[in-house]
């Protein structure tokens, strides 16, 4: 499996397949060589990945930014933070620190940040004599500060990914943000005393309030977001949407630089987009729930707690990785991936409560969940699943697995365990007895235990209760998955009897165990003995409550005489 999900996308991406191919065709592959799963569960996946409410923001933040953009926003932009930079060294590339954060809290996406300041901003920086590695890199890195400061694209789906709060996403960005403006803008003075062809006018406040009264409408955009989403006005979602209208209404009313068909094409091309964008969402999301279900980021913990690092250590560790990931994925592609190794779940504990007799080495814990909604959809009600009326009845109704009620499969499980347990036992107590010689004072010294006939007795016994056992769970198994095939409701009888099987053949197992250990004498007690190891086993598969004999059999008792039976079938 490690060559389909590890070896098999980095030979994708270097034959130059688009990301969501890369990710849907290793997800794809390893489902159906390692996978025992309906292929349906791909579609289900992808939905699930982009049926999130989060996501809604995505589109909406793209139309107010392609609005703006076809608006002449980022003109007015750039001459309002121009107009407001005074006489300092820099002054061009300091417009550019300026104006890219602001329209970045427009559109939300770095890249149109850096397309339509760079337009603008690229020619004044090359006319003033800087050089064009360090225009790209200024409106490049000015682009990127849109990814950190609010409202950003990348937060909304890393939100999605991680099941983490948008306003609090928002509001740990802001820092960051406005450090690497303040750092940026520190640079550009630096680099700015060496070019005195700069533009380094003086302030003039008729300039100031003429490049005001045209850039106040584009200047309402960040302060409706922002505004309202820490004002407690709306959700993050709402806020976008309240952007793309209030983005209609300047450009379209307000100012009238924008036409109708203007805005309609704005609409096509974020459609566009977002379709780019929700597609690897969607691709992403089965490859994380491939990775999630295989336990590898569980190893990826054992790992990394086996090799003890340092704290340094790991930061530095991922900090590389981030370094290579970035360097052939996009942003967006990159958390998608990266957020199910890397990010722990915070919606649920696991506690370790389950180091008890018969499961102490089983890995089995508590799972614990808080503030989790479950959407009414999404509930499978207890009476679907014991008469198998559940959803996967309807639609894999070709599939008699679906088909079987819940007390007719999973009980027979536990029930089958029980009797290898017992059958493991008496195979293990044949072996054992067959070679050991006695040497209490009760029974004698050297006396082959083999020969005693409480032994052959218990042996003979044992081994009747196993085959009985057995060919009890075969029975009832092989007639539930005929009933199954049929796609047909199970019928009252048929559903007691596999709950009568199941419970007796439990009883059948625990009987066989316990004569063979009550005959294991001293050396039973210990730990690593198979019969005291089978015994606690089937022991614990005995006190599950499906396996509740008095509860069965009465039930079983009532139906043969005629009464409703009373629980759980």
């Amino acid at each position: 499996m490690s060559w389909t999900l590890g070896a098999l996308p980095v030979l994708l991406l270097l034959m130059g397949f688009p990301i969501f191919i890369v990710l849907l065709t290793a997800a794809t592959v390893t489902l159906v060589l390692y996978m025992s799963v309906p292929m349906v569960a791909l579609q289900q996946t992808m939905f699930a990945s982009v049926n999130a409410y989060a996501l809604l923001a995505l589109p909406l933040f793209i139309f107010a930014g392609e609005i703006m953009d076809r608006g002449s926003i980022a003109d007015r932009l750039v001459n309002l933070v121009r107009a407001s930079i005074g006489r300092v060294p820099g002054k061009i590339p300091l417009t550019a620190v300026g104006a890219g954060p602001v329209f970045g809290a427009i559109s939300g996406v770095g890249a149109a940040s850096v397309a339509t300041v760079g337009k603008v901003m690229h020619p004044s920086l090359k006319n003033a004599g800087y050089s064009d590695e360090f225009s790209s890199g200024l409106l490049v890195s000015v682009g990127a500060v849109g990814v950190i400061l609010p409202p950003s694209v990348p937060m909304i789906i890393y939100a999605a990914a991680a099941d983490q709060s948008i306003p609090r996403l928002y509001a740990t960005g802001i820092g960051p943000g406005l450090l690497i403006v303040a750092i940026l803008a520190l640079y550009c003075i630096w680099v700015g005393r060496k070019h005195p062809g700069d533009d380094s006018s003086p302030l003039r406040l008729s300039v100031l309030w003429n490049a005001l009264k045209r850039g106040v409408w584009a200047m309402g955009v960040p302060v409706v977001i922002i505004g309202g989403i820490y004002g407690g006005v709306f959700s993050p979602t709402e806020a976008a949407a309240v952007a793309c209208l209030y983005a209609a209404l300047a450009t379209v009313v307000c100012m009238r630089v924008l036409p109708l068909r203007g805005l309609m094409e704005a609409a096509i091309s974020t459609v566009r987009f977002s379709a780019q964008i929700l597609i690897i969402v969607a691709c992403a999301g089965v490859f994380s729930w491939m990775i999630s279900v295989n336990q590898i980021p569980a190893q990826l913990v054992n790992w990394i707690t086996a090799a003890e690092f340092n704290s340094w250590q790991l930061l530095f560790g991922i900090n590389i990785l981030l370094l290579l990931i970035g360097c052939v994925l996009d942003l967006l592609s990159a958390i998608l991936l990266l957020t199910s190794l890397l990010v722990p779940a915070t919606q649920y504990t696991i506690e370790d409560t389950w180091d008890v007799v018969g499961l102490a080495g089983t890995g089995s814990k508590t799972l614990i969940l808080d503030n989790v909604v479950v959407p009414a959809h999404r509930v499978l009600t207890f009476p679907q699943a014991v008469t198998g009326k559940t959803p996967g009845a309807q639609l894999y109704k070709d599939q008699a697995l679906f088909n079987m009620p819940l007390l007719t499969g999973i009980p027979s499980c536990l029930a089958g365990a029980g009797v290898g347990a017992a059958k493991g036992a008496l195979e293990g107590y044949i072996e054992s007895v067959s070679h050991r010689v006695t040497r209490g004072a009760v029974a004698g010294g050297n006396n082959r235990m083999a020969e005693f006939a409480t032994i052959q007795l218990r042996v003979a016994e044992a081994a009747a209760s196993v085959d009985a056992a057995r060919e009890i769970l075969l029975r009832d198994v092989t007639r539930a998955q005929a009933l199954a095939a049929q796609a047909e409701p199970f019928p009252v009888e048929d559903r007691l009897l596999s709950r009568r099987g199941q419970s007796f053949a439990v009883i059948l197992a625990l009987r066989a165990v316990e004569a063979l250990n009550a005959s294991t004498g001293g050396l039973g007690l210990n730990m690593d003995n198979p019969v005291q190891r089978a015994w606690r086993d089937a022991n614990a598969v005995g006190r599950h409550i499906s396996m509740n004999w008095d509860a069965v059999g009465t039930m079983v008792g009532q139906h043969m005489l005629g009464l409703e039976p009373k629980g759980q079938y």
